[in-house]
């Protein structure tokens, strides 16, 4: 008994099929980021030290000052990922959270997540995963800067 597997007559339609499907995986995974999904630590909102942000490739950087200079009104800084936890950063309440990412996938399709760890208390609170970082960066500055309009409304936070 053999299978015969029929032939694909146009190619394109299942080009098409893989980036819908990339693209509705990846706005879903962006969307509704808040504390209660664990993607935004709780006290987030009242967090007025510096954000560090660990230092990855230019492009991402560039991204990253980008979307956060445009949505997000509190303090950060790249940190090279060698000083994260130098000296110069021991201070956890000036330099409470760190965030950085998570990249992972099959083979030609990575697909990325953002983190921020406390480092007071070592819990990490993480996004969804997609292929469009830069995407993933613009909800993600938009959604901290929410947390920290909503500081004194918890319930209006975790409706987002």
């Amino acid at each position: 008994m053999s299978i015969k597997i029929p032939r694909i007559k146009n190619p394109v339609l299942p080009l098409f099929i893989t980036v819908f499907v990339a693209i509705v995986i990846g706005c879903a995974s962006r969307s509704n980021m808040t504390v209660e999904k664990q993607q935004i630590p709780p006290n987030f909102g009242s967090f007025e030290g510096t954000l560090i942000v660990q230092s990855q490739t230019k492009s991402w950087n560039r991204y990253f000052k980008k979307h956060f200079d445009a949505y997000y009104s509190g303090k950060y800084i790249f940190v090279d990922p060698t000083e994260v936890y130098s000296e110069k950063y021991a201070d956890t309440v000036e330099y409470k959270y760190l965030l950085s990412r998570n990249l992972g996938g099959n083979t030609g399709t990575e697909m990325e997540c953002l983190y921020i760890q406390d480092r007071i208390t070592w819990e990490s609170y993480k996004t969804g995963g997609t292929a469009f970082f830069g995407q993933l960066i613009l909800s993600y500055a938009k959604a901290l800067e929410e947390a920290r309009k909503n500081a004194g409304n918890p319930q209006a936070l975790s409706k987002n």
